[in-house]
């Protein structure tokens, strides 16, 4: 077998997952979004990344998307752009909030 029919193990999926949080994306979402408009648009995030699965996430979502895409579509963008590094958070339980996710700023 070739070098390059290998693929790479994934060892890093845990330490990607560490650079994108619900939170990261909820502040990054703000950039885009007037301030008036911060209080619904985090109210309305807050149930996309307390889903308790991936597919109730999407579906909340996508009603999220037919109030804000006229709006902010940068934001939208951003969202689906880091979807798959995003859903695998729903994973976690509820409970866990950020004590299972060790902070990325602190890192050396």
């Amino acid at each position: 077998m070739r070098q390059q029919d290998v693929e790479p193990p994934r060892q890093l999926a845990i330490i990607d997952m560490l650079f994108l949080d619900d939170s990261d994306l909820v502040r990054a979402s703000l950039r885009y979004a007037a301030r008036k408009h911060w209080a619904p648009i985090t109210k309305q995030l807050r149930h996309v990344y307390t889903a308790p699965t991936p597919a109730a996430a999407e579906a909340v979502f996508l009603e999220f998307c037919e109030e804000w895409e006229g709006v902010y579509p940068a934001m939208i963008r951003l969202w689906r752009n880091s979807w798959e590094q995003f859903i695998p958070f729903l994973d976690f339980p509820p409970s866990c909030g950020k004590s299972c996710i060790p902070p990325t700023r602190s890192r050396v």
